[in-house]
């Protein structure tokens, strides 16, 4: 905590559990530098909304961080046993010094196009519980589509066009199983 209170801006890098799953950027609201800063960690994909995911007090690096007045990103860097994930966090690490002006890099560019999802609420593994495909982060889902099928047998069907965001099929009872979320256009 003292670290992220002396610091201006923060990047938290991390790897997700599903192969497959591509890099992305989640960004706290509430600091209009958050969206140019990530723009400068040449990631395409970025998930705006994670502060609102819990009902409680946001106990996350980047929550913490927002409530100090830092500039807080979280950089998702694909599949942890991903071999170019850690070329995505090194391209990451060279964009937020050159938008901090620590080190400069001319060669490094925004990416063209971003696609932004918005996280929407959270379904929370609850006893046996089963996805119905093997989804990958970011995967569209329909209104009404299948997502998974509890222990009872009981669908639990999308209610409106969206996506799946980060589903953990190895998720223990209580953990978060999957966010649904939506692709919005900035």
């Amino acid at each position: 905590m003292p670290i992220i209170e002396g610091c201006d801006y923060l990047l938290d890098i991390h790897s997700t559990h599903t192969s497959g799953d591509p890099a992305f950027i989640c960004i706290e609201e509430g600091n209009e530098e958050s969206l140019p800063f990530a723009k400068s960690l040449g990631v395409d994909k970025i998930c705006l909304g994670w502060g609102n995911m819990y009902q409680e007090e946001d106990f996350s690096t980047e929550g913490y961080a927002l409530k100090m007045g830092t500039v807080a990103l979280t950089l998702e860097c694909g599949y942890h046993n991903d071999a170019s994930a850690h070329e995505i966090a090194l391209r990451g690490v060279n964009g937020a010094l050159n938008y901090t002006g620590i080190i400069p890099y001319l060669d490094l560019l925004p990416s063209p196009h971003t696609e932004y999802y918005r996280f929407k609420f959270i379904e929370v593994q609850k006893d046996g519980d089963v996805f119905t495909k093997s989804w990958k982060h970011m995967d569209a889902v329909k209104r009404d589509e299948c997502v998974y099928i509890s222990q009872n047998g009981t669908p639990w069907l999308a209610p409106e066009d969206g996506c799946v965001l980060i589903p953990n099929p190895e998720a223990s009872i209580g953990d978060e199983m999957f966010y649904f979320g939506i692709k919005e256009n900035l």
